[in-house]
């Protein structure tokens, strides 16, 4: 945020739009833990997925004009797949129905699954 303008960046620090700050709000948020990343979602259709542990933006999806609000996150990681996979589904919506609502399957790919003193499985190092 700089002088009321929301700098929406992509993973790299380049900047895909600027917006004014007072038009943008977070409209879904969601922790996933498998990976320590905070999905944060915008009235303006893009997402981004931040690392938490060692605080970076790990990716920005696209910028588009026609996209409606991220409504909701929804986090599946596969049962019995040897590979290091977590999928990140993203549900659109707009509040004022004016829209069809939309769901899309994004696969999160990482370099190794640590096993915690808990049983608990931690995703590391996205591909």
């Amino acid at each position: 945020h700089r002088q009321g303008q929301f700098y929406y960046r992509r993973q790299d620090d380049t900047i895909q739009k600027i917006l004014d700050e007072d038009t943008v709000t977070v409209t879904s948020i969601k922790y996933l833990s498998q990976a320590g990343t905070l999905a944060v979602g915008f009235n303006f259709g893009s997402f981004q997925l931040w690392r938490l542990y060692n605080p970076v933006l790990d990716y920005s999806s696209r910028f588009s004009p026609d996209d409606v609000a991220v409504s909701h996150f929804v986090v599946q990681e596969p049962e019995n797949d040897p590979r290091n996979f977590v999928y990140l589904w993203v549900g659109h919506d707009d509040s004022s129905g004016d829209s069809l609502s939309s769901i899309c399957l994004y696969q999160l790919c990482f370099a190794r699954k640590n096993i915690t003193q808990v049983l608990a499985c931690f995703m590391m190092n996205w591909k």
